[in-house]
């Protein structure tokens, strides 16, 4: 019995000390959602505009401005419809896609959590030097806005450089450096944050992309070389060549494969800017033509003009894609500018009938006998 009051009170003895470290080491028991937002209160299904700005730059690497003193950005935005983001500046405003996740996850998702912890403020009021320090000053800091569907401002973020580097040592702080437009409050966000306002960066190349080649009921392929069609009655059925060139024999499967492989996914290498009177590009008078139909009735129609000079590349236009002009690699051009023949085997020669042999004259009676042996 004793023994036992002895154990207790050697144990209380030795947690009393664990409790008053607990309780003045000020132990952050907050989850991450708990914690204080740069944005408080953001809700990412009310965002339908997100507009990403830098500044641009004369050749002393001053902020460039127009003949109001209004300064100039470089900037790319984007516009969300149907639960996809399409590219709404550049040449082709509303008409290309930009890859959806990269929307979300890089831009939309970080901004609401951004926190404001006590460890996250790096500066309360950081003046010009410290803020260019962090490239957060008018020069050199990103802009991203994220808006409501009509277009009015939900959250504003100024983006500068991301921390640490070798000067820091090893162990240095990772993340990026941000402010809220207007105030001068420096905030470390978790994240390395880096954006672009090149449309290379953001756009989705692929413009056909029929997962199912049992989708494809229809091909039409058109070069220099010939022409040549293949339907089916659907993908489980096998191809018939409703039009092939003379003296060919059976489809060669692989090689038609091959050619519904490359019509079925078409993915731009660069878009190409129209000017007020564009030029033709040969796309009038196509070098090659391959139309496809689908199962639940669409017709794609993929055009292919001349050599983009000094490029391995060729302008392109794809119906799905009306009034927008794009570059098309030259080895899937080179693909859909083989001979058609090639998507057939030899025809077989026809086996000669044998010449039939003399047949024997017929004997008369009287020679019959006189061929009979002699008893």
């Amino acid at each position: 019995m004793r023994l036992n009051q002895i154990l207790t009170i050697l144990f209380l003895v030795l947690l009393v000390p664990s409790i008053i470290k607990c309780t003045t080491s000020g132990l952050d028991i907050t989850t991450a959602e708990d914690r204080p937002k740069l944005f408080e209160g953001y809700n990412r299904d009310n965002i339908g505009v997100v507009k990403i700005s830098k500044p641009q730059l004369d050749e002393n690497g001053d902020p460039k401005v127009d003949e109001n003193g209004t300064p100039l950005y470089d900037s790319v935005a984007f516009v969300k419809a149907d639960n996809k983001w399409r590219i709404a500046s550049g040449p082709y405003p509303g008409k290309l896609e930009a890859r959806t996740s990269d929307i979300e996850t890089r831009v939309i998702d970080p901004l609401g959590k951004i926190e404001t912890s006590e460890s996250s403020i790096i500066n309360t009021d950081a003046d010009e030097t410290a803020l260019a320090s962090y490239k957060l000053d008018d020069k050199n800091a990103v802009i991203v806005t994220v808006a409501n569907p009509n277009s009015e401002p939900i959250a504003t973020l100024l983006v500068g450089r991301n921390a640490g580097g070798s000067e820091l040592g090893a162990n240095a702080t990772s993340g990026t450096y941000v402010r809220k437009d207007k105030q001068k409050v420096v905030v470390l966000a978790d994240e390395v944050l880096s954006y672009e306002t090149k449309l290379d960066a953001w756009v989705n190349k692929t413009l056909l992309d029929i997962a199912e080649p049992k989708d494809v009921t229809s091909l039409t392929l058109r070069n220099s070389k010939g022409e040549v069609a293949f339907e089916r009655e659907d993908g489980d059925k096998p191809w018939k060549a409703s039009k092939a060139p003379e003296g060919v024999g059976e489809i060669r499967e692989s090689e038609l494969t091959s050619i519904l492989g490359r019509a079925r996914y078409v993915s731009a290498v660069n878009f190409i800017e129209l000017g007020a009177t564009p030029p033709n590009h040969g796309l009038n008078t196509a070098k090659v033509e391959l139309v496809l139909k689908t199962k639940d009735g669409k017709t794609y129609q993929l055009r292919v003009g001349n050599e983009v000079e000094g490029k391995q590349e060729n302008y392109a236009h794809i119906s799905n894609y009306d009034g927008v002009l794009f570059t098309l690699a030259r080895y899937d051009v080179d693909a859909l500018s083989k001979d058609p023949k090639e998507l057939f085997d030899p025809k077989k020669e026809e086996p000669k009938d044998a010449e039939p042999k003399d047949a024997e004259p017929k004997k008369d009676e009287e020679t019959k006998k006189d061929e009979e042996p002699k008893k």
